[in-house]
């Protein structure tokens, strides 16, 4: 996951611990002032511990800030979580937010006619797919980021192509300007840095995305990783145990 998690894992939480060992090497006695600096390290490892097992965070932002909490209400007001949209798949169905109601999702954006990183995120995501194959509350979506050109006749001919599983995956077409702002406002999946790029001006990354049963954002991955989609694997089924 693009996070702090790995931070957590190899920075703060190792620095805590590195900490703790030189400060018992280098003092044999220590103070009041000395236990009470130790302790609070041992509170910051253990609060990084919890955190490292605990569900998912969520996501806040438009720089996609982590953070967890058991408070519903900040939870309800600063989480992110996708807003109503209304589109058509490769089968002419039409597919809004309320289809993901009660659903772990994994969204994404391409685009059919892309020859670089699409097929790759594609193909890292069938393992996805994969893997929870037998898991119907699990699905995938990807938004079509060309939706003038991705007709679902267009989209149906790139599901047969990659031999995607044509009732869990959802590959989305319809308004450019709506679709836009959904990546834009919600997943912030837009790479361009230019704040005077136009509504039509567009550049996807290869990051992929977790939506709890809400529709929250719960996660952010690097289509293109191994790793980082073995990562959303694992927080799929963190999500399934702990909603």
């Amino acid at each position: 996951m693009l996070t702090c998690k790995a931070a957590r894992r190899s920075g703060l939480r190792g620095a805590g611990l590195s900490c703790l060992v030189g400060l018992s090497l280098l003092i044999g006695c220590k103070s009041d002032h000395e236990s009470a600096a130790l302790a609070e390290l041992e509170s910051l490892d253990q609060e990084f511990a919890v955190a490292d097992e605990a569900s998912p965070p969520y996501f806040r932002g438009a720089n996609l800030d982590p953070f967890w909490s058991e408070d519903a209400a900040q939870v309800q007001r600063d989480a992110l979580r996708v807003v109503a949209f209304s589109c058509r798949d490769q089968n002419e169905n039409v597919v809004t937010q309320a289809h993901l109601n009660g659903r772990i999702t994994v969204a994404s954006f391409f685009f059919t006619h892309c020859s670089g990183i699409c097929p790759l995120v594609t193909s890292r995501l069938k393992k996805v797919a994969a893997a929870y194959a037998a898991a119907p509350e699990v699905g995938l979506i990807s938004f079509s980021v060309t939706p003038d050109l991705d007709t679902p006749d267009t989209l149906l001919r790139f599901a047969r192509k990659f031999n995607l599983p044509d009732e869990r995956w959802r590959l989305l077409t319809g308004d450019r300007t709506a679709i836009y702002a959904l990546a834009r406002d919600v997943f912030q999946a837009d790479t361009r840095t230019s704040a005077t790029h136009g509504p039509a001006d567009f550049l996807h990354s290869e990051n992929v995305y977790l939506l709890d049963q809400a529709g929250r954002v719960r996660g952010v991955y690097n289509g293109n990783s191994e790793q980082s989609v073995n990562e959303l694997i694992a927080d799929i089924a963190r999500l399934r145990a702990r909603p």
